[in-house]
């Protein structure tokens, strides 16, 4: 029991410490007030968001999946692209286990799964990607395959969001 009780004490006191502390001043392009109000990116020198109507994984397994879940919940499309069918598979099966889970706490019905499911496809070749407005690469920790696919997308034809372009902040 006191193994237990001080750690939980000593959070307590961290915790109600931090209360006394005064508040923090507001972050660049906040309202001093706390709200959400943002200045305009003219004003703090930062280019405009570009909006995504479309998106791309590149990698399909687990990690894929989860990424392009977060798109199909946003209810944009996204292609997940990978080797082998069987990985897309996975990819699959990683966005709608999150979906399950979430359905599970009923934070989505079935018919919302379905829908939003149908946003998401995929496929083993660059050219079905749909010209993406984003491209999010979640191929396996190892830098002789990512250079790999980092050139076959140069190969692909996909000049439209070539890696080149990419760094350079825009598209060809």
């Amino acid at each position: 029991p006191a193994r237990v009780a001080k750690p939980l004490i000593a959070l307590f006191s961290g915790r109600e410490a931090a209360n006394r502390l005064p508040p923090a001043p507001p972050a660049p392009g906040r309202s001093p007030a706390g709200g959400s109000r943002r200045t305009s990116p003219a004003a703090t020198g930062a280019a405009a968001p570009r909006s995504v109507r479309r998106a791309a994984v590149l990698g399909a397994g687990v990690m894929g999946g989860r990424i392009a879940w977060l798109f199909t919940k946003n209810d944009l499309p996204v292609v997940m692209k990978d080797i082998a069918w069987p990985a897309v598979q996975k990819g699959y099966a990683a966005a709608y286990s999150v979906y399950r889970e979430l359905e599970r706490r009923r934070r989505f019905d079935r018919r919302e799964i379905n829908l939003k499911m149908h946003h998401l496809s995929g496929t083993l070749e660059y050219s079905s990607l749909m010209n993406p407005d984003v491209v999010v690469e979640a191929v396996v920790e190892n830098l002789r395959v990512k250079k790999q696919v980092l050139a076959e997308v140069e190969r692909s034809g996909a000049r439209r969001w070539s890696w080149r372009a990419l760094r350079r902040g825009g598209r060809n």
